[in-house]
């Protein structure tokens, strides 16, 4: 399993490196309370605005090896549909991966920013995601640690009195770190 979650991160990023970064940065908020990383890997988490793209995305459901299929998928339609994307790729999640025990039931897309005008054709999909509130933390270790930084991420959203509202997603950057993204809604006491 980790030797295929290390394929994947190889794979994920040099993908990101072919599609480019031009996302524009979300506005920040500073957190109720202020969360100690697991590990050095780990940024603090903060709540910030996310969304407000446009994204193509090839779903998919089981296990994790069927995410690198997915990005294959994504690649050559980019170039059959002469697309051009927009930032680095992340994977949209709408279960916990922790379900990934019972990879049947594990539902995943594979996604990349794209124009709002592009003509995207199947097998890929096209979709908006809306602007939000979200926790996030950025993961700059190895891949087999993430786990840990998804705990930081958890911790900090139940600790300020936040909710996660499904789908979340992580950002698979060019210079090797992760951006963990959990969109809240905040818990009115």
């Amino acid at each position: 399993m980790k030797k295929i979650i290390s394929t994947l991160f190889v794979f994920v990023v040099l993908f990101g490196f072919v599609f480019g970064q031009d996302q524009k940065p979300a506005q920040e908020q500073k957190p109720v309370q202020e969360q100690k990383p697991a590990n050095d890997y780990t940024v603090p988490p903060v709540v910030k605005e996310v969304g407000g793209f446009w994204y193509i995305y090839v779903p998919g459901q089981g296990a994790y090896e069927g995410i690198g299929k997915a990005f294959a998928i994504a690649r050559e339609e980019k170039k059959k549909q002469g697309l051009t994307y927009i930032g680095s790729p992340f994977v949209l999640y709408w279960n916990h991966p922790k379900v990934s025990e019972q990879p049947e039931r594990f539902i995943w897309a594979v996604c990349i920013g794209i124009d709002k005008d592009a003509d995207v054709k199947l097998p890929l999909k096209k979709a908006f995601f809306e602007k939000r509130m979200a926790a996030v933390c950025v993961h700059k270790g190895p891949i087999k640690d993430i786990v840990q930084s998804n705990d930081v991420l958890d911790k900090f959203i139940d600790d300020n009195y936040y909710i996660t509202v499904w789908p979340v997603y992580e950002v698979f950057n060019p210079d090797g770190t992760i951006e963990i993204t959990h969109p809240v809604a905040k818990i009115e006491i």
